[in-house]
């Protein structure tokens, strides 16, 4: 999420908020010239390159200069989005950034063309046929901390100061691979630096991409928090829901430890759900990479394991029209929507898996994912990490046996008793006067000793019967 104060949010959700738009080239502020604002897209698919085009009046000559002085035409460009506060001035977020990269003069309009510095990543190249580059045993984000500092030479500065590279991100990134013992190997022979990380990217499915800001973010896409923002359905203007099977897996083979010189994978590995198969019949997926590879067994069978777990079951797609109250939200993060028509609560959350700014018309669209992680793109669920085998028991469904009193909408109570590697947590949906009126299981935790119906939560005095089952993910009920 983007940082920005609650001021900026409270403007932000404002009916009547007016925000001002920013349009800098060159260290020189031309938003007065703007007569069309452009829209700008992020999608969590990899580096590739994002141009915008604006529409700026010369009807008095202003920008001839390009014209005549045609090789200084490369300057650095800012679309920016915020308020300006009373006593404190503008608050800003930077939405995008890059350089001119062409333009073109209609009458008394200068069009102008603008492309994000990581558009070059595309045209530099690691390796060659007769002079590869090798990779051995790492961890991912090594990898691509070789691509993107020796080959697509940005900065290499190992601190929060780095100036291409969100740091913080890399290093979170870095800690779940370090963590799994996830090891990699590659062998590039000339392959475009973008397509070598989208490759990474999908191989080990992990979110690399632009976030607007200048520099390379990286994302972990972790378990659904309660404190996700919710959006009432009086808080956005269109909900487009999508059902498919398109990116349904039950049947997944991940090929891994690759031989260069016989072109052989000698590892492959596959997970199947029997019951998402006699469900929707047989979907099957194969992962494999020639300039990519992961070096064991246990690296290739987490991957498989992964995506039929997460994608064995339809993801339900969203499109969220809505006005600028959700521009500061990031790809990656999660939301909650809630609508009385299609029967959507707050009980799922949903991933942002693109977003689109319209600055011309002040609003932003979201794709949404109700999949816990992204196909081709989402990074190691954490809590997928916390269980190497699954068959114990986890909460189903509940009764209230006892409402309780202070509690609010949305609190998430985690239960007490039992013994368990993962705790049970159920979401209060609806209460009266504090009382609990209305609840469901928000995670089922995973249980070797089961609690004592009514079980107590660590939050008040609430108590709860509870039901139970055995097998399945235990996080995504």
């Amino acid at each position: 999420m983007t940082n920005v104060t609650s001021w900026f949010v409270d403007q932000l959700a404002l009916p009547a908020s007016s925000p001002k738009r920013v349009f800098s080239m060159g260290g020189s502020d031309y938003s007065s010239r703007v007569t069309r604002w452009p829209s700008v897209k992020r999608v969590a698919q990899g580096l590739q390159p994002r141009d915008v085009t604006l529409q700026l009046a010369n009807h008095d000559g202003h920008f001839n200069f390009f014209y005549n002085l045609q090789y200084t035409i490369v300057k650095s460009a800012t679309l920016q989005i915020g308020f300006t506060h009373v006593s404190s001035g503008d608050e800003l977020i930077t939405i995008y950034s890059g350089r001119l990269k062409n333009v073109k003069y209609s009458r008394e309009t200068l069009i102008l063309r603008l492309q994000d510095k990581f558009s070059e990543l595309g045209t530099k190249k690691v390796g060659q046929s007769d002079v590869p580059v090798s990779l051995t045993s790492q961890i991912p984000t090594d990898i691509a901390w070789t691509l993107l500092t020796c080959y697509g030479e940005l900065s290499n500065v190992a601190s929060t100061n780095n100036i291409d590279i969100n740091y913080a991100e890399f290093l979170e990134l870095a800690a779940v691979y370090s963590g799994d013992s996830i090891l990699c190997a590659a062998q590039y022979e000339g392959m475009a630096v973008n397509k070598a990380l989208n490759n990474l990217a999908e191989y080990t499915d992990a979110a690399i991409w632009d976030k607007g800001d200048g520099k390379i973010s990286f994302a972990r896409f972790g378990e659904i928090s309660s404190l996700d923002a919710v959006y009432q359905a009086s808080q956005y203007t269109d909900i487009v829901p999508k059902i498919d099977d398109i990116h349904l897996i039950n049947r997944q083979h991940v090929y891994g430890d690759y031989d260069v010189t016989s072109k052989f994978w000698k590892i492959n590995v596959l997970d199947e759900s029997s019951s998402s198969v006699n469900s929707y019949g047989l979907h099957e997926n194969i992962m494999k990479f020639e300039d990519i590879w992961y070096v064991n067994s246990d690296s290739a069978l987490n991957m498989a394991q992964r995506k039929v777990l997460i994608f064995s079951d339809p993801p339900r797609d969203i499109k969220l029209d809505m006005p600028l109250m959700g521009v500061y939200r990031d790809i990656s993060e999660t939301v909650r929507i809630t609508n009385d028509f299609l029967a959507i609560t707050s009980v799922a959350g949903f991933r942002v898996t693109e977003k689109t700014i319209f600055m011309e018309k002040g609003e932003v669209d979201f794709r949404l994912t109700n999949a816990a992680a992204l196909e081709s793109f989402a990074l190691d669920v954490n809590f997928l990490d916390e269980f190497s085998a699954f068959g114990n028991q986890i909460a189903d469904t509940l009764a209230i046996s006892s409402a309780g009193g202070g509690y609010v909408a949305d609190d998430v109570l985690e239960v007490s008793g039992g013994t368990s590697s993962v705790v049970a947590k159920i979401l209060v949906e609806a209460v009266s006067t504090g009382a609990i009126t209305s609840a469901s299981m928000y995670a089922g935790g995973n249980y070797t000793a089961l609690p004592s119906n009514p079980v107590g939560v660590t939050s008040q005095t609430a108590e709860f019967n509870l039901t139970w089952k055995t097998g399945g993910d235990p996080r995504l009920l």
